[in-house]
């Protein structure tokens, strides 16, 4: 894989541009917040239309359906839940008559192979797919403190790296399509556990009668990066979706995948994923991650 190679982008190469966030989650709406904020147009659609309206309010132009947010725009950025989310949309024909000519960056979790045959279909069809993987949360991303890496075409490299860079952000090039999903492997091992081990300590929280003020404490002493997902946790509320179930499912799948390529030990792995496909049979495939909590609180039988 190539080395990184790292961008900051300065205010005077900033340009307004025309812009679409399709999948206007938790990400995606700091995404496009983080866009509008810099003064770029910004069209947004979800397929749930209450989730654009708090960025209509701040000037963003919601649309009825996918293939309108990729004709409206010249940079269009899918914010989904995972490549099969992304793959079902541009299975239709009004989405794929929309791409010709577009310039598409997918900042969904995908395997490298997943990317590379969505690039391949939307090569099909005359336009050009780039992803970025998101190293920070929301909340920085919003803020203009991001962290991209970055994998396209040579000559896509300079448009997106402008975008990015553009709203705040350092980019770090990683190579072509898939690379960057490649690069990711390493973090993503890292969120997956933080995942787990956040919702492991919240769900023994809750079993335990633990006041839940001081265990929030500790449990964010010892993860940093977990308050986000203990909102959810204590709250026992998972409809707000940082990564979704299914995300995390890809997640481990991928590292087990990485890890026997490497001739490494994928068991932990397994057993994560399937905690996270047990959750997903269980109705929470489209829930944030930490819902694996649920499953967790499940009494085993023979337990002692």
């Amino acid at each position: 894989m190539p080395s990184l190679t790292s961008h900051h982008l300065t205010a005077q190469r900033r340009r307004t541009m025309k812009t679409a966030i399709i999948g206007t989650g938790l990400m995606g709406s700091a995404f496009a917040e983080a866009l509008l904020r810099a003064g770029h147009d910004v069209t947004v659609y979800n397929r749930s239309a209450e989730k654009t309206v708090p960025l209509a309010a701040l000037g963003a132009t919601p649309v009825a359906t996918a293939a309108a947010a990729i004709h409206a725009a010249d940079a269009v950025i899918f914010v989904l839940a995972d490549g099969a989310s992304l793959e079902t949309m541009l299975a239709s024909d009004d989405a794929r008559a929309a791409l010709a000519g577009k310039r598409l960056l997918n900042a969904s979790t995908t395997s490298a192979d997943e990317i590379e045959k969505l690039a391949a279909i939307v090569t099909a069809h005359r336009g050009a797919l780039a992803e970025a993987s998101i190293m920070v949360g929301p909340d920085q991303l919003r803020d203009g403190s991001s962290f991209f890496i970055l994998g396209a075409r040579d000559e896509d490299q300079a448009f997106w790296t402008d975008l990015l860079g553009n709203i705040g952000g350092q980019v770090q090039v990683a190579g072509g399509v898939g690379d960057a999903s490649r690069a990711e492997i390493p973090i993503l091992i890292a969120s997956v556990f933080g995942n787990v081990a956040a919702s492991y300590a919240a769900a023994m929280t809750m079993r335990m009668g633990l006041p839940q003020d001081m265990s929030r404490q500790l449990i964010e002493a010892a993860l940093p990066a977990s308050a986000h997902m203990l909102d959810n946790l204590f709250a026992r509320d998972y409809d707000t979706v940082m990564a979704s179930v299914d995300s995390f499912t890809t997640v481990a799948r991928t590292a087990a995948d990485a890890a026997r390529t490497l001739d490494m030990d994928a068991s932990v792995f397994d057993a994560m994923g399937d905690l996270y496909t047990r959750a997903a049979a269980n109705g929470y495939a489209q829930k944030d991650g930490t819902a694996i909590a649920e499953i967790l609180s499940e009494p085993i039988q023979g337990a002692r």
